[in-house]
This record gives C-alpha cells, sequence and structure tokens, in this order.
C-alpha cells in the first residue's frame, strides 16, 4: 500500500522540529560561549560561568532530544506502526499540557494565549484523529 501523503507531511515536520531543536542547541551553545569569553574578560567569574555552562548544559541536551522526532519521521516514512502510535501518544501529551495554559488564559482573560494554546490543541487533536484514521491504519498495518 502506497504512504498516505498526510504521514508524509507529518513525518516532514517531524525533521523540521528536529532541526529547529538542533539550531536552539546550537544557539545556546554560541550564546554559552559568548557569556564565558565575557566572563573570561575581567569580569567576576561565579554568575557568569554558572550560566555559560547552563547554557552549553542545554544545548547538548537540546541537540540530543533532537533525535527523538528523526527516528519518528524515519518510522513514519516507513510506515512502522510504532511511529504511529508514539505520533499519538505526543499528540495526546500536547494536549493535556495546553490545558493548564487553556485554563490560564481563561481565567486572566489573555486572548493571544487563549488562541495559541487553542491552536495548539485543534493540531494535536488532528494529529490524533487523522493517524486513527481506518485508511491510515492500514497503511501501517501493511507495512
Amino acid at each position: 500500500m502506497q504512504r498516505p501523503v498526510g504521514v508524509t507531511v507529518l513525518a516532514v515536520l517531524n525533521f523540521i522540529g528536529a532541526c529547529f531543536l538542533v539550531l536552539g542547541g546550537l544557539l545556546a551553545i554560541v550564546g554559552a560561549g559568548f557569556l564565558g569569553a565575557s566572563a573570561a574578560a575581567g569580569k567576576p567569574m561565579g554568575p557568569m560561568a554558572l550560566l555559560a555552562g547552563g547554557g552549553i548544559i542545554i544545548g547538548v541536551f537540546l541537540i540530543i532530544f533532537a533525535v527523538i522526532p528523526v527516528v519518528i519521521g524515519y518510522g513514519l516514512l516507513k510506515l512502522k506502526n510504532w511511529a504511529r502510535i508514539v505520533s499519538i501518544v505526543f499528540a495526546v501529551i500536547g494536549i493535556v499540557g495546553s490545558l493548564p495554559g487553556l485554563f490560564s488564559a481563561l481565567g486572566h482573560v489573555v486572548i493571544f494565549t487563549l488562541v495559541v494554546n487553542l491552536i495548539g490543541i485543534g493540531i494535536d487533536a488532528l494529529i490524533v484523529w487523522y493517524l486513527l484514521q481506518p485508511d491510515v491504519k492500514k497503511a501501517f498495518a501493511a507495512a
């Protein structure tokens, strides 16, 4: 069976997300390097060195975590059912994780935050709905 177009789109979006994680990790490491150079230029080392070290650690973790969407995207392209299930689980986690922000935005009447949370929940719900469609499930079962 041929891979559904929506599955390919989700795989590409995973790869794009991984690129952003790597870019964020590299920016954190470079920023930490600038902080470290600033601290070495005669300023007190304490707080700046701590920030520089924290930036490097965050950058490394972001780059390591970029492997996850790459693996999921590859699994989706190869129509591996585990990738479909992991995508569904992550989308559900995204919905649940957005609920506190949604309720906070409702309580404080922050329109921008409310709209952003609703869009995120809508996208995650659409991903869950799409990956549970019978023809999509059948494509993963046939591979």
